[in-house]
């Protein structure tokens, strides 16, 4: 019994009925058995339970707080026997004296205790609610509302022992009632009055972009700010700026016309192919504004809404994304304007069908030393979309080359081959630093990056399909050499595949590996490190984990620029 850790009913059960692993009558009215081997710390019962069945907790070693709700009407005396943790009620708890008639020890969770709840008066009569609140237990929720109201909202938060956040939505003069509830369900409060809200003079009620509404820009496209009033107003505009990027004040906007029939301003700002970053409103200031009475608008502070936009990069790739002739089950994307990647399963092959806007910054090489698996290689670079294992990682018949520097040279094996990837993220045929009997030319590591080669890895047979045509090889057999691998390919100067060859622990053959990097229109395809080594990495998650939790010397990685 130690070990159940839930319990299951059928819905047909005409006498109980279960709900998230624990047994109940069929009602669920009557708590009857908590599994002892339910992992949760806390057990939290319904206020929709009445009644609390003999030996529901019997020598539960796992449950550190139980909370009684208030609606309880009956316990059993044997309810919580032989328990490790503690039984919880609220203050003033109708069920005290339930617990008490049947001699079951508890403890008072007493309510919440706001620590401090102030305003002050910001833009244009904003007002801003400071709140601090703490529990021994921990919040979970808190709601501001005007005292008499019946609407109220619960901002739900993880359970905290110390709450601190402000509140900005309040435009009108009155008391209003701070709530904070805690994990028991105890409510603390503390009442607040504003009284210095002036509803004559006109205020800015909002200023916000509007435009474009997606919150990307793209260079030449007018970025759009709209300043609302609580009336209509005439005069001169104020000037509004934006901040840039990190260019202080840069974007001056110009104002549409004020004609006294309007309730807000539109400001137009272009940006020039330099300026890149979060857009945001950085400040509003001068003009001679007043309402149609002639009551003059004030600025003390900026109104800023608080939303930006970001000012994207233009793309100019070669290549759109590639109509792949081959499709499967999709397994995961993602989609910017910079990267679009969708890893899908053909039979036993899942292809990463990559495109990205600019090669020359978006293929890359992590490292590792000492060796480590693909996530951990790339989990705190930015922006990384997709990773896979690369290098086998033995020293032999190889140059290393990263980012553009020799960091390695081994020469014990004539019969190894490298794939290289130049500054354009290109893949190079058969970057090769000794000559194997089967080709005819000796390339240095000098001649590499001569031919602007900044990446290496060891590939071994080599490229399958070099410029379009397929090679063949004698030193290997494509069709019974079965483990499992990856393979990297080209189609043009934008589009790229992985293939990770895996079924189940077991591997595949090379040929179809090959095949596959043909029939999806691989002008360069290189087979990669393979067996237990091989993973597939993306946003954080595992598509492929390594079999036998194997590091690795290094990866290749694509990025989005966004």
């Amino acid at each position: 019994m130690e070990k159940l850790s839930e319990i299951q009913v059928s819905k047909l059960n005409e006498k109980y009925s279960s709900s998230e692993g624990i047994l109940y009558n069929k009602e669920e009215t009557v708590l009857l058995s908590y599994p002892r081997g339910k992992e949760d710390k806390e057990c939290k019962i319904a206020e929709s339970i009445k009644e609390i069945g003999e030996y529901a907790f019997y020598k539960n070693e796992k449950i550190e707080k139980i909370y009684i709700p208030d609606t309880i009407e009956k316990v059993a005396k044997t309810a919580f026997e032989e328990i490790h943790g503690k039984v919880y009620i609220t203050e003033n708890s109708k069920s005290k004296s339930i617990l008490d008639k049947q001699g079951i020890k508890y403890q008072v969770d007493r309510a919440p205790k706001v620590t401090k709840l102030t305003y002050n008066v910001g833009t244009n009569q904003a007002i801003t609610l400071t709140i601090e609140a703490s529990d021994v237990e921990g919040i979970i929720a808190w709601s501001i509302a005007k005292k008499g109201s019946t609407q109220e909202t619960w901002q739900n938060v993880s359970s905290i022992k110390s709450l601190n956040t402000t509140y900005t939505q309040i435009n009108e003069n009155g008391t209003y009632v701070l709530k904070v509830k805690d994990t028991a369900g105890n409510i603390g409060t503390k009442e607040v009055t504003i009284t210095e809200i002036d509803a004559i003079k006109p205020k800015v009620t909002s200023m916000k972009i509007i435009s474009p509404a997606s919150g990307e820009y793209k260079t030449g496209q007018a970025i759009i700010v709209r300043v609302e009033f609580s009336e209509k107003i005439k005069g001169t505009a104020p000037t509004l700026k934006l901040k840039i990027g990190n260019e202080i004040g840069t974007g001056k906007m110009t104002s549409s016309s004020i004609t006294g029939n309007t309730k807000y301003i539109d400001y137009t700002y272009v940006s020039n192919d330099e300026q890149k970053g979060n857009v945001e409103i950085y400040s509003y200031s001068g003009g001679n504004l007043t309402d149609l009475k002639g009551n003059k608008l004030i600025i003390t502070k900026l109104a800023n809404s608080g939303n930006t936009i970001r000012i994207k990069a233009k793309y100019t790739p070669n290549y759109p994304v590639y109509n792949y002739p081959v499709s499967g089950t999709v397994l995961a994307s993602y989609k910017d304007d910079s990267i679009v990647v969708s890893v899908e399963k053909v039979d036993k092959l899942y292809i990463s069908k990559i495109w990205i806007a600019d090669p020359s910054k978006q293929i890359n090489k992590a490292v590792a030393n000492p060796r480590a698996l693909v996530g951990d290689m790339v989990s705190g670079i930015p922006g990384v979309i997709l990773a896979t294992n690369a290098s086998y990682g033995e020293d032999v018949g190889r140059v290393v080359i990263t980012n553009g520097q020799v960091t390695d040279i081994h020469e014990e094996d004539d019969k190894h081959y490298l794939l290289g990837i130049d500054k354009n993220g290109k893949l190079i045929q058969r970057a090769l630093y000794k000559n194997p009997a089967s080709l005819s030319s000796t390339i240095s590591a000098q001649k590499m990056l001569d031919m602007g080669i900044v990446n290496t890895f060891p590939s071994w047979p080599g490229s399958i399909i070099e410029y379009g045509e397929k090679r063949s090889f004698n030193i290997i057999d494509l069709n019974t050499d079965h483990r499992a691998r990856t393979a990297i390919g080209q189609i043009n100067d934008n589009n790229y595949v992985i293939i990770s060859a895996k079924d189940g622990n077991e591997g595949v053959p090379l040929r179809p590996v090959g095949d596959m990097g043909w029939k999806l229109g691989c002008q360069m395809f290189f087979i990669l490190d393979g067996g237990g080594s091989t993973q597939l990495w993306m946003r954080g998650n595992y598509i492929i984990p390594s079999s036998k939790n194997r590091p690795r010397p290094d990866a290749i990685y694509f990025t989005t620029l966004e």
